[in-house]
């Protein structure tokens, strides 16, 4: 049992999974439930439940992804006494996650450069447009 308890360990603390899915693993296969604390000491890992409510909430697997994927930045960052790299980690777990598609996401990036370069003309947008990637997010207003 020191195994088991030593690997969920590992799993959970030390390689930040997000999901604790020993005990569920252990249930599954012995048909006992796990014989350890429903959560590890400092309340790390989610069980099944709160994962199934998480997709639940979160409705669309893209997203459910998404904030799995957030959660899991979070867990590595946790327990760090210098969060050096935090903003980099989160940022790239959003822009990963943040496209519905190939297309979505070419069509961020040449709206983005438009911008960049002062080429992007907001009165050829089509407001039904602005933020069809799903990010929300729309190109800065011109001040007159």
């Amino acid at each position: 049992m020191e195994e088991l308890h030593a690997i969920r360990h590992e799993w959970v603390v030390v390689k930040h999974e997000v999901e604790d899915t020993l005990p569920r693993i252990y249930q599954e296969e012995t048909g006992e439930a796990f014989p350890g604390p429903a959560t590890l000491d400092g309340g790390f890992g989610f069980d099944a439940d709160a994962m199934a409510v998480l997709r639940e909430v979160c409705g669309d697997e893209g997203l459910y992804e998404g904030v799995r994927a957030l959660l899991g930045v979070e867990r590595r960052f946790r327990t760090s006494t210098r969060r050096a790299g935090l903003f980099g980690a989160l940022e790239k777990t959003v822009t990963r996650h943040m496209f519905t598609g190939e297309d979505d996401a070419l069509d961020f990036a040449v709206t983005r450069e438009q911008i960049r370069t002062g080429l992007y003309d907001q009165a050829d947008a089509d407001p039904a447009d602005a933020g069809a990637s799903g990010t929300g997010q729309q190109p800065p207003k011109e001040n007159p």
